[in-house]
């Protein structure tokens, strides 16, 4: 029995370490991992989640990260070790399943697994899979209470896999009973503290918004999409529609939608690695001195990766410090830390006064948020003006919104310099507003960056 602990925890140990080095030194910066670091960061300091900022996804996830902030520090290695602890914990569940060949599927997760929510959507999902399988009293309760905190973790996914398990369950009344405790619990933290409203707004009728503005299909990955879906479908209609866990893994595919890229259908790619282990488990295994080879390879083939422009995030005084960042010389994250550090300078020499500083960039629309969790500036829903994240018919009621707080207190906004938006996340509505209705102060264009200054009053 010591051994086998001893194994789990050296199991455990080993994951977390090696998806923590590829995360932290390896995995360039990206806008997500910060506006989700930045959710957290902000829970952690007793922002209170939807009223005092906005978010268009339900909030599990960050309560989960404002702990990890907590414990570890305001630094962005904090959300790494908590990916990290993730996919740590899965890999774990894979291997108490179906042993040492499982190991391979750490593989799978870390290069498919991006710091965010999804990450924990997979777990729990993978989760509600195993426990699925067994065969226990109150198990529906529990698969209820799990299928919750997937559903408050990201609302999507939570949605489809609830109506899909209230019709196969048994017990719907112990479904309903384990469901209903988790969304209880929240529903009476907003409502006492006054962001019941928001959260409704945001995480659901903001979605509508969400789909129509951001939708991207990138055909490649959308035919994989479809290859991966037909196969399951297949499989699922022969067998009449009695293995519940495959047509979980099914539904788990609209995951993809509406942004049909790399990382969100590799999400539904990573569960059907999970089918195929469900399915032909006995036939796939392998010894164990070959899954170390397999693990050395391909830890070596990423840790060689050609990374064009490689460094370390070279602003000292970030939270972003020693985080990987690389890009072409010819694409401007090859600078993203000189922009930072030029945009903060900007900043401390025009917002003296100022009660209300935004940055609109882009190319980079998670710059309001990097710059403010520097300078431990106050963060409010207006440095969050991405498509299809400010609630219902969000932009002009943000225009409004925007409108009253700068006639009310004095504004400084900082405009990246760029009147083409191709495809951009930074609401575009807002952008020329704030250009059409404020006064230019100055316009600074250097090697790094090319910014305009506007002022309320």
């Amino acid at each position: 029995m010591v051994s086998k602990y001893y194994r789990y925890i050296l199991l455990f140990v080993f994951c977390l370490v090696i998806t923590f080095l590829y995360n932290f030194f390896l995995l360039n910066v990206n806008c997500d991992e910060i506006w989700n670091y930045g959710f957290s960061y902000n829970i952690s300091k007793g922002m209170i989640i939807y009223r005092d900022f906005n978010v268009l996804q339900t909030p599990i996830f960050f309560f989960i990260g404002s702990i990890f902030i907590m414990v570890f520090g305001n630094h962005i290695y904090a959300y790494d070790i908590y990916i990290s602890v993730i996919i740590a914990i899965l890999t774990m569940l894979c291997y108490k399943k179906w042993g040492k060949t499982a190991i391979i599927l750490l593989f799978v997760f870390i290069p498919n697994l991006a710091p965010s929510y999804n990450a924990l959507c997979v777990l729990l999902v993978i989760l509600i899979l195993f426990i699925n399988d067994k065969n226990f009293k109150y198990k529906d309760f529990v698969i209820g209470f799990f299928v919750a905190v997937l559903f408050l973790t990201k609302q999507k996914i939570g949605i489809v896999i609830f109506f899909v398990l209230l019709f196969f369950n048994k017990s719907k009344f112990r479904f309903l009973s384990g469901f209903a405790i988790p969304c209880l619990m929240l529903s009476i933290y907003l409502i006492y503290f006054d962001a019941f409203y928001e959260f409704i707004d945001y995480c659901f009728l903001g979605m509508f918004s969400f789909g129509n503005s951001n939708f991207v299909l990138s055909l490649p990955y959308f035919i994989i999409w479809v290859i991966i879906c037909f196969i399951l479908f297949i499989d699922i209609v022969k067998n009449n529609f009695s293995n519940v866990n495959y047509v979980l893994i099914l539904v788990f595919q609209i995951m993809a939608y509406p942004i049909f890229d790399r990382n969100h259908v590799m999400l539904g790619g990573v569960m059907f690695c999970i089918y195929l282990f469900y399915k032909y488990y006995d036939k796939i295994k392998i010894r164990f001195r070959y899954i170390f080879l397999i693990v050395l390879f391909y830890f070596i083939s990423l840790c060689t990766l050609p990374k064009e422009n490689y460094h370390l995030y070279k602003d000292s005084n970030s939270f972003l410090r020693y985080k990987a960042l690389y890009g072409s010389k010819l694409h401007k994250m090859s600078l993203y830390d000189d922009v930072v550090i030029q945009l903060k300078d900007v900043i401390k020499k025009y917002g003296v006064g100022y009660d209300n500083i935004y940055i609109y960039s882009i190319d980079f629309s998670e710059l309001s948020y990097v710059c403010k969790l520097d300078l431990n500036y106050k963060i409010d829903k207006f440095d969050y003006i991405l498509n299809g994240n400010m609630g219902y018919d969000g932009e002009n009621r943000f225009v409004n919104d925007l409108e009253k707080k700068c006639k009310a207190s004095s504004c400084l906004f900082v405009i990246d310099n760029n009147s083409e938006f191709n495809f951009s996340q930074t609401s575009r509505k807002i952008y020329d507003y704030v250009i059409s209705n404020y006064n230019k102060v100055t316009d600074i264009n250097n090697e790094f960056i090319n910014y305009f200054v506007y002022k309320s009053k």
